[in-house]
């Protein structure tokens, strides 16, 4: 039972069963999971995704071996051994108040501790040997092994999402070679047809602003030593480096027309008008710069090859500003 796929208000009458009648729509009696798994064993996924009233109750069960269906008057005595697993820190849940204390000393008879992914790398031939087969079995196509060159990018991926990513790794490795080989770098997010984006414009220092107004004269002008995107410098205000930059790509986008047809322009339209035509807002030119990384790298976000390493600023922050 996944314990964080059942809606709060379920998890009674899926856990210990309910009665006819008991609510709307039980129009059946019904036996709960530790009833079916009488005399047996019972596997409880993402236990830490319970809410605290859930673990009251099953608190109750595994102390006294007794449940209770909905709308039931009855105890019913069960024997089931638990198995619970989760991703979560459950000791940790425990200090914050998030999952009950006696709780956790109750499930926490022998504990079985999974290491990541990336901390048991000799593991990583033989799962990709059997996600590359499951591939060829799934999408019909030719089983190709993964070679020495293939199984050594796989070992120097940090593997954020372990087991799960590995395997969709590996379908994405055998559709991109289409069963004549596995595209593992492509399908990590590098190498193959994928190229870094061309470096940003230089930003002008402040003796070589165009007198056009390319930078607003508000006592902002970027120095020639600004940072470019990338820059981490001790001190360096992301959010600041990635204005200026795109500041200065906005300005190398729209190149000046020569100094005649400029003041043609002027005369003709006015001042204001032409700056309004020429230039991009700081808004729309970062937008731009970010668009250009985020095709580069495809999409990708995170990792070293992602767009926010790219453009040197926190994945979280390029997330929510591509959101």
């Amino acid at each position: 039972m996944n314990c964080g796929a059942i809606p709060a208000e379920l998890i009674d009458s899926q856990l210990f069963g309910h009665e006819k009648g008991s609510f709307t729509g039980a129009s059946d009696t019904r036996k709960g999971w530790f009833e079916r798994a009488d005399g047996g064993t019972l596997f409880l996924d993402e236990i830490g995704e319970l809410p605290l009233p859930a673990q009251v109750r099953l608190l109750r069960v595994l102390q006294d071996g007794f449940v209770e269906r909905v709308g039931g008057q009855q105890p019913i005595r069960v024997d089931v051994r638990i198995v619970a697993a989760t991703h979560r820190n459950l000791a940790a849940m425990v200090t914050s108040g998030d999952f009950r204390e006696d709780l956790w000393y109750r499930v926490n008879v022998f504990p079985i501790l999974l290491p990541r992914l990336r901390e048991r790398l000799e593991d990583i031939p033989a799962l990709a040997r059997h996600f590359a087969q499951r591939a060829a079995n799934r999408f019909g196509l030719s089983y190709v092994e993964p070679t020495v060159a293939d199984l050594a990018q796989l070992c120097d991926y940090s593997w954020p999402g372990n087991i799960r990513e590995l395997g969709a790794v590996i379908d994405r490795a055998a559709i991109l070679g289409n069963g004549k080989r596995l595209e593992v770098a492509m399908a990590l997010g590098f190498g193959g047809s994928l190229t870094a984006p061309p470096p940003p414009a230089a930003i002008p220092s402040s003796g070589a602003i165009p007198s056009s107004g390319a930078i607003p004269s508000s006592g902002a002008n970027p120095s020639s030593g600004a940072n470019t995107p990338g820059a981490n410098s001790p001190g360096t205000n992301n959010s600041a480096t990635a204005a200026a930059a795109t500041a200065g790509l906005a300005g190398a986008a729209t190149e000046s027309p020569p100094s005649d047809v400029a003041e043609a322009m002027v005369a003709a339209r006015g001042v204001d008008d032409v700056l309004a035509s020429r230039f991009l807002t700081l808004d729309e030119a970062m937008k731009a710069h970010i668009e250009r990384a985020l095709i580069a790298t495809r999409g990708r976000i995170e990792g070293r090859t992602g767009a926010a390493a790219i453009l040197g600023i926190n994945p979280a922050h390029l997330a929510s500003a591509n959101a």
